[in-house]
């Protein structure tokens, strides 16, 4: 039971590593120069692992199982669950993406490139970043929850 347990735990990591590191990587990209094909695979990649290992460290499911206990279940218990999810992920995500571009368009263009500071890049992706990823939560959440652990997630 518990190495079925841990199964599920980490076909839900994959599934929301994959799903939040293909959204941020979109949206940001999106949004600061247009779109670039080789910017989101790099971003994609580099967020995706660094998110499934977050998935892997952190303890989301007891995480979640305790701030269940004691709120109860129910929509603030899920909408509680999304934010905490959305601190612990999103923040690092964002600032690896963000320093990972930085350094990618100072590469190709041989440092021609005047970006803002790493700061403003940051402050401003993350306020994006977190908005989108609250969303991306609160829909997904329950759905790759029953899809790795079964009817009864």
């Amino acid at each position: 039971m518990e190495e079925q347990m841990r199964k599920a735990g980490f076909r839900m990591s994959f599934l929301m590593a994959l799903t939040m590191s293909l959204c941020l990587s979109l949206v940001n990209n999106l949004v600061s120069a247009g779109f670039h094909l080789p910017l989101l695979l790099i971003t994609f990649v580099t967020s995706f692992v660094v998110s499934l290992l977050i998935g892997i460290l952190v303890p989301m499911p007891h995480i979640s199982r305790s701030i269940t206990e004691k709120c109860g279940p129910g929509i603030v218990s899920h909408l509680l669950n999304a934010f905490v999810s959305d601190l612990i992920y999103t923040p690092v995500m964002t600032l690896l993406m963000v320093a990972v571009v930085r350094i990618s368009i100072g590469i190709i263009s041989g440092g021609r490139e005047h970006l803002p500071p790493l700061l403003f890049m940051f402050l401003r992706s993350m306020a994006l970043s977190f908005a989108v990823a609250y969303v991306v939560i609160l829909v997904v959440t329950p759905i790759f929850r029953r899809l790795a652990f079964g009817k009864n997630g």
